[in-house]
Order: C-alpha cells, then sequence, then structure tokens
C-alpha cells in the first residue's frame, strides 16, 4: 500500500450492503405511518416523486464517483465546484447530521421494542428510566462496533442488512396477497392534495438522499 492511500478493508459484497442498508432503516415503516397523515390516499404519489427524486441524485453521485474518486466525496464535491465556504457548511451540516443518526436510530428501536416490552415507555411514547438505560446501552453497543474495526463493522452491518432485507420483503409480498383496492379510496387527511404529497415529501424526509 502506497503511503497516504486508505486501507481497503471492505468488500464489494460489504459496500453493497452497507448502502442498502443505510436506504432500508428504522424510518421506512414511521414514514409511511406519518406521511398518510399528510397525503391520505395520495401518499403513493409522494414516494414515488421521492424515489425519482433520490434516483436523480444517485445518478449524479455515481457520475462524480467515477469521474472524480475521492475519499469523502460527498463533501469534496460541493468543495471543488463551489468553492471552500460551500464546502465548508456542507462538511458542518454533515457532522452534525451523521452524529444525531445514532441517537435516532436507538430511539426508535426502542418504540419498535415497545410492542413486546411497554416498560420502556409511558403513555405519550416518551422512554422511562429503563427505556433510557437501553438507549444508552444500544448507544454502547453502535460506538464498539465503529471503535472495533472497519472490518467487524462491515461483517456486523452485513448481516444485519440481509434481516432488514428480508423483512421489508416478507412484509411486501404479504401486503399484496391480501391487496384490496378499496382501501386505496379514501379522501386524502388535511391538508390533502398535492399541498399533503409534497408536504409528505420534505417533513417525512420520503426524497432524503441519505
Amino acid at each position: 500500500m502506497v503511503k497516504g492511500e486508505l486501507k481497503k478493508r471492505l468488500s464489494l459484497v460489504d459496500l453493497s450492503l452497507l448502502g442498502i442498508g443505510s436506504m432500508i432503516g428504522s424510518g421506512w415503516l414511521y414514514a409511511a405511518l406519518n406521511s398518510s397523515g399528510y397525503a391520505g390516499g395520495n401518499t403513493g404519489w409522494a414516494w414515488t416523486l421521492g424515489a425519482i427524486i433520490v434516483l436523480l441524485i444517485g445518478l449524479v453521485s455515481a457520475e462524480l464517483s467515477a469521474a472524480i474518486p475521492r475519499a469523502g466525496g460527498f463533501v469534496r464535491y460541493p468543495n471543488y465546484s463551489h468553492g471552500n465556504i460551500v464546502g465548508f457548511v456542507i462538511g458542518v451540516s454533515s457532522l452534525l447530521a451523521y452524529t444525531s443518526t445514532a441517537g435516532v436510530e436507538v430511539e426508535a428501536v426502542r418504540q419498535y421494542a415497545l410492542y413486546w416490552r411497554p416498560a420502556l415507555g409511558h403513555s405519550d411514547g416518551n422512554p422511562t428510566t429503563l427505556g433510557f438505560a437501553v438507549q444508552i446501552g444500544l448507544l454502547v453497543i453502535f460506538f464498539l462496533l465503529n471503535y472495533w474495526s472497519v472490518s467487524v463493522f462491515g461483517r456486523v452491518n452485513t448481516i444485519i442488512t440481509t434481516f432488514k432485507f428480508i423483512v421489508p420483503l416478507i412484509t411486501i409480498v404479504t401486503l399484496l396477497l391480501y391487496y384490496n383496492s378499496a382501501n386505496l379510496q379514501v379522501p386524502p387527511a388535511p391538508p390533502g392534495g398535492a399541498h399533503g404529497v409534497f408536504t409528505s415529501l420534505t417533513v417525512q424526509g420520503l426524497s432524503s438522499p441519505t
């Protein structure tokens, strides 16, 4: 390895599942639930528009990464195209966003676990003392997975992502087996209409590339 180059510890499978795992997060059910409150029966259009937007962003990123392969390209490309100030703003914004990800994920895990262990939260959804303890424990586990080595993280992520891919797939197949078109004929929830679709896109993050 040439001095100054990054060590390549993740395989193609690890990298592919890392990308898939980042797309199938804890929000795939919460986004479906909450977005329907804005768009009602038109929620499907919000998901369709979100998919198109993310696809366009992904194609741009793919072209850039092939033409200018750089580590940390998400931050460096804006620096190349718009200068140091824009690159700095994107870098700081990314730091804040990714720093909060771990906290958001442990909160989501606790909320999912409420179904099996109601003692983890109050009636309003806020965590109990036990819930806080579980969230702190999960944060420690997430930290250790990233601290030990990239190889360990890659192997664990591969296992988890395989599970995360199978569960939504089973859910989709099951829902299709019980498909009833009458369930889609519901009035859109306020504000409804096109406004509700675009509100669902922005508020629920259906078009977020991360």
